[in-house]
């Protein structure tokens, strides 16, 4: 399978790992990407399948390693909510990266709150990640992952970045099933026990736009290897990856 068109095959995979798995035909593929003129703006839709219509999300993971980790401990939380509400900043996803929190960190996030104009703010200094919730309704604050266990050598963080980053493009397709497929490159670990599932909407809002996430990984020079793909797959809030290694 030729590696020009990425999306593509991460497409023809999804196709293949759905009819075994879950015993649903996706029928013929279409891709939209807002090319017809219209405001849906996924990648591909499957309007025949034999379930119910299906839209998908094909993507790459960002650069670099993002490793999650939660703070100590969450009683300050209630000062920076106290400011996104009294100041009206939004509805925003924070996620730290381990550091206890001290008066200096809480400071430094709520700066960056009152700052932000764009949809993301990453500390130049690691310690904490801005996603805005574009399914928030009001001024909230959500912290994730505080009480679930440390990925030390996973990639929790950039996996959520990177579903957070495409789901506003998900909901736009419901009520269409919605799937988000992400290319891992060769550097990240495969163990599925050291990266965690994207949380919940409970306590990522964005996630209610993705039913279910997909992680496969690039195997060598032309992307992903057709015989044998290494495929992870769960729902948000899940608490383990189903995982397949081996043809298809």
């Amino acid at each position: 399978m030729p590696f020009d068109d990425p999306e593509v095959q991460l497409a023809e995979l999804f196709e293949l790992l759905v009819q075994e798995k879950f015993d649903v035909v996706p029928g013929p593929r279409t891709r939209k990407d807002a090319s017809d003129g219209t405001d849906l703006r996924v990648d591909f839709v499957y309007e025949s399948s034999s379930s119910k219509p299906i839209a998908l999300e094909a993507t790459g993971m960002p650069l670099g390693e993002l490793q999650a980790a939660q703070p100590s401990d969450m009683h300050w939380s209630g000062a920076i909510d106290e400011v996104v509400k009294a100041e009206q900043l939004g509805s925003w996803i924070v996620h730290f990266s381990g550091a206890s929190a001290t008066d200096v960190l809480v400071d430094a996030v709520i700066e960056s709150l009152r700052s932000r104009v764009g949809d993301a703010y990453f500390d130049s200094d690691g310690r904490f990640t801005l996603l805005r919730n574009e399914a928030g309704g009001g001024d909230e604050v959500f912290f994730f992952g505080p009480s679930q266990p440390t990925a030390v050598t996973g990639f929790s963080r950039s996996l959520l970045v990177t579903a957070v980053a495409n789901a506003a493009k998900l909901k736009g397709a419901r009520p269409r099933s919605t799937h988000l497929i992400v290319l891992v490159g060769r550097n990240r670990s495969r163990d599925p026990s050291l990266t965690l599932v994207p949380p919940s909407s409970e306590n990522a809002p964005p996630m209610a736009a993705i039913d279910y996430v997909w992680v496969t990984f690039h195997t060598g020079s032309e992307g992903i290897e057709d015989s044998h793909p290494w495929v992870w797959w769960a729902q948000p809030g899940d608490h383990r990856w189903e995982t397949h290694v081996g043809p298809l």
